[in-house]
């Protein structure tokens, strides 16, 4: 009798299409009389590398959020990312992936008065920012389920309308982007 051992050369870690739900987590610089604003919330990505170290990705988001001004005046609001980007890949496929990261981004942002939910008195329809994103990100699959943590660096446009804001000519917000993944890697 003879056994066959299976070894890693056996094994095809070439996956090249990823979907998942994402948990994000935004933080955003100062500007004029907001002294931060900040949110957190889910998402879902979808991901292709058509070659080995390169692919491209789309994640859309629903992040929920107080703006806080120097006042100490707190204001809810509901902003919905959208971005599409590109992924540079650092190792070959495996079951480890190392990136960095590049997209551009679009937002639609609601607000709506924190002191009143049971009317949900929404101040302005929606309003929009552009951005784009700079980041790295690790990545481990197991089979055929992946789990992955994001770090981005965001600029984007300040909204033509923030109720209450008092302008500096602020022209961009910094920001800092988390994520973290769990989906299918196919």
């Amino acid at each position: 009798t003879s056994v066959e051992v299976a070894t890693s050369s056996d094994v095809d870690y070439r996956k090249t299409f990823g979907v998942g739900f994402i948990g994000v987590v935004e933080v955003n610089s100062p500007i004029g009389n907001l002294d931060s604003h900040s949110s957190g919330g889910f998402g879902f990505y979808i991901k292709y590398r058509p070659v080995r170290y390169f692919s491209i990705e789309f994640t859309n988001d629903y992040l929920f959020g107080t703006l806080k001004y120097t006042d100490n005046y707190m204001l809810g609001y509901t902003k919905v990312p959208i971005a599409l980007g590109a992924r540079i890949h650092f190792l070959d496929y495996g079951n480890v992936d190392t990136y960095a990261a590049l997209a551009a981004s679009l937002s639609v942002i609601s607000y709506y008065d924190d002191y009143n939910y049971r009317q949900n008195t929404y101040i302005s329809g929606n309003e929009y920012q552009y951005g784009v994103q700079f980041g790295i990100g690790f990545g481990y699959i197991a089979g055929i389920f992946e789990i992955g943590f994001d770090i981005r660096y965001t600029i984007e446009s300040v909204p033509d309308y923030i109720p209450y804001y008092i302008s500096d000519d602020t022209k961009v917000i910094h920001g800092g982007l988390f994520t973290l993944s769990i989906g299918l890697a196919l």
